[in-house]
């Protein structure tokens, strides 16, 4: 008895662009992003969902419209599934947080569960991929035991792929880059996730 779940990084925005840090902050596709949906709409065609889920930020869930569009499927918003929670710097530059923090934030981007002694205090209320993962996994069993032998989609976030990665991939993928509208194929079998298929997804050359 299984469920497979095909789980997407949103389409591109303009912080996207920029690489500002969205987490919680409510930013919307851009064209590319919508484009970029449709395509991953055109290549899921064939795969016969039975329900689509989604985070409430629009980014998340604009993409996961556009990619059923021609299925007419409705598509249920869970804030479970929103991106990492990244406090006060939010909408900062990733790369000039780099350079302000140095190891106590590549911390925050490579490791599962960083020890609160490596991390500076303004940037403790920062949701770990741990964290993240636990409410994320939890919301994920409930719809496998919900959808039993049936496909299912779930658009989510960047943070949200890397995490369920690191935890179940079996090979550090601290350092991994999550394209927009890439994507993980798992499946929950005896209660447990196994990763089947990875696309768009790379790894960092620094």
């Amino acid at each position: 008895m299984s469920c497979k779940i095909y789980i997407v990084r949103h389409g591109e925005t303009d912080w996207n662009k920029v690489r500002r840090i969205q987490g919680h902050t409510d930013i919307p596709l851009n064209s590319e992003g919508e484009s970029q949906a449709l395509m991953l709409g055109n290549k899921f065609e064939s795969i016969n969902f039975s329900a689509i889920y989604s985070s409430d930020l629009s980014r998340a869930k604009r993409t996961a419209e556009l990619i059923v569009n021609a299925k007419r499927l409705p598509v249920t918003t869970s804030e479970l599934l929103r991106e990492r929670f990244w406090g006060i710097i939010e909408g900062e530059n990733i790369d000039e947080l780099n350079q302000l923090y140095g190891d106590h934030m590549k911390n925050f981007l490579t490791m599962l569960d960083p020890p609160k002694e490596l991390l500076r205090p303004e940037l403790a209320t920062i949701e770990t991929y741990k964290q993240t993962n636990e409410r994320v996994m939890s919301y994920l069993s409930k719809l496998s035991e919900q959808h039993v032998e049936e496909e299912i989609l779930v658009v989510s976030h960047s943070g949200v792929l890397k995490g369920l990665l690191m935890q179940l991939g079996g090979i550090h993928y601290g350092r991994c880059l999550i394209q927009n509208a890439g994507y993980l194929k798992l499946e929950f079998v005896n209660g447990a996730f196994e990763l089947r298929h990875t696309e768009g997804i790379g790894v960092h050359k620094n």
